[in-house]
């Protein structure tokens, strides 16, 4: 359990002592690097249980860290979940989404503050919603992605090498064919963050301590890794499937709403692909860590390892991350490791991704503003009876493809719902506008299948209540419907 923030006066300050103590000199501020596996769930991951050979390196990597066990994201997508982490605030703080994808300039952002304190900053993502079509590269002086004229003969170098041989289940490959490739499909394209953050360090105008941050997508569909990693996690038969089985979004979407259900085993299939994925993102962790330590530029640098959301691989009959608060999608891994840290190990209490603002500012020597009851909390001195809070902002429409080929008279509206979820030690609460909350005990059932609202109903009521007096009371009392219980 990791509480007493003692690595800050380290980081901060040294005292030498000779016959009468002399005035500190202090310490340059740290380095910062933010590395989030977007789309990346915790329990596909070695160091949070995962029983196949995804990140053997970051199981090593992390031991010299401070691994954080319960780390929940704010929300399930990119757009809520980034602007969170960037401005320590939850959704309905700052109103980013995926219905209105843009971070207001009114918000002042971890990139801007560490500029403001003299930090140079640099920003690599392979996601196109995190840049500055949406406003979320406010405060980055340098901005790149893998599809920018320099990068991109790279980007779909290296894609042509991961549909060679054929892929057929999502078009990509056809499109590569016909040069009609779009920025989309050269998310994949993850060794380039390394590249371009060595080259930014090594261009930087002046000395000075930076913050780079890097949005790697290779978790995030189509799913894409290389044979040699799809074998390491699939028998040989496997890795053939795998290349061939259907995995357009029409075909997931058929899945998720009931129109054409995948089998089991094509269901394991796309779970072996994740894992595949996640052990590709190992690599090029290895990789740019190992570039990194032989320059020396981790000398002095806080690195931290997370994701945005998580994934459904399934369960709740679900795919991708849309239309849940489940757990697949909310925990997500959080590494934190720090230079000269006297208290590596693991923390059991409850934490967020937006603890990440106001840690790095406090770790930089830089204020962070108040921010409120839902806000970021420091990760150097976690509270073990911290109450959490998520919430899906219903910005994701049902998909064009399943409404033109669903039967007559299929409803929606279990679809387009807003959610909440609430955590309070081992109880969850998911609460939403159609329906009764429904009440969860983590602990005894962690895949959330088993509602306990009818039978601890006082329980409910008070998480209820807490609930809506972290979001200022937006949460509605009055239920119509039902909920699928998927």
């Amino acid at each position: 359990m990791i509480r007493r923030p003692a690595l800050l006066l380290a980081l901060v300050c040294t005292c030498t002592c000779v016959s009468a103590c002399a005035a500190p000199d202090p310490a340059p501020p740290p380095n910062i690097l933010v590395v989030l596996w977007d789309t990346v769930r915790a329990d596909r991951l070695g160091l949070y249980g995962c029983t196949a050979p995804t990140t053997p390196f970051l199981d090593r990597w992390a031991q010299d860290a401070r691994v954080y066990d319960d780390c929940i994201s704010a929300a399930p997508s990119t757009v809520p979940a980034h602007a969170s982490l960037f401005t320590g605030l939850i959704p309905s703080e700052h109103d980013a989404s995926h219905a209105t994808p843009h971070l207001d300039e009114r918000f002042e952002t971890l990139a801007e503050r560490l500029t403001a304190a003299g930090y140079q900053t640099y920003l690599f993502s392979a996601n196109p919603l995190v840049g500055a079509a949406t406003n979320m590269a406010q405060g980055f002086a340098r901005v790149e992605h893998p599809w920018d004229p320099r990068h991109r003969p790279q980007a779909r170098a290296a894609l042509a090498r991961k549909v060679r041989g054929g892929d057929s289940r999502t078009g990509v490959a056809e499109r590569l064919r016909q040069g009609t490739e779009t920025d989309q499909d050269l998310r994949m394209g993850g060794r380039l963050a390394r590249v371009g953050l060595l080259d930014w360090l090594d261009r930087r105008p002046a000395a000075g301590p930076w913050f780079a941050f890097l949005n790697y997508m290779e978790a995030h569909h189509p799913l894409l890794p290389p044979d040699s990693l799809r074998a390491r996690v699939m028998s040989a038969s496997e890795v053939a499937a795998s290349r061939t089985q259907d995995q357009s979004w029409s075909r997931r979407w058929s899945h998720v709403f009931g129109l054409q259900p995948l089998a089991p085993s094509q269901i394991a299939l796309i779970a072996k692909t994740y894992d595949a994925a996640c052990a590709e993102l190992d690599q090029l962790l290895e990789q740019l860590i190992g570039d990194l330590q032989g320059r020396g530029d981790l000398d002095n640098t806080v690195v931290v390892l997370t994701s945005d959301h998580g994934e459904h691989l399934g369960e709740h009959g679900l795919l991708d991350h849309r239309y849940s608060l489940y757990e697949p999608l909310l925990r997500v891994p959080l590494v934190l490791r720090l230079p000269r840290d006297p208290e590596p190990g693991r923390s059991a209490d409850p934490v967020m991704v937006h603890d990440l603002f106001p840690t790095l500012l406090e770790l930089a020597g830089v204020a962070s503003p108040p921010l409120g009851k839902g806000g970021g909390r420091p990760l150097l001195a976690t509270n073990p009876a911290r109450a959490r809070m998520a919430l899906y902002m219903n910005d994701f429409r049902v998909p064009r493809c399943v409404m033109e080929s669903a039967p007559p008279g299929m409803d929606p509206t279990p679809w387009t719902r807003r959610l909440w979820a609430l955590y309070d030690g081992r109880w969850k609460l998911l609460s939403s506008e159609i329906a009764p909350p429904r009440l969860f005990d983590l602990a005894a059932d962690p895949a959330e299948e088993h509602d306990l609202a009818a039978t601890r109903p006082e329980r409910a009521a008070e998480m209820l209540d807490a609930l809506e007096a972290v979001t200022g009371g937006s949460v509605p009392r009055g239920f119509r419907g039902t909920t699928p219980r998927r």
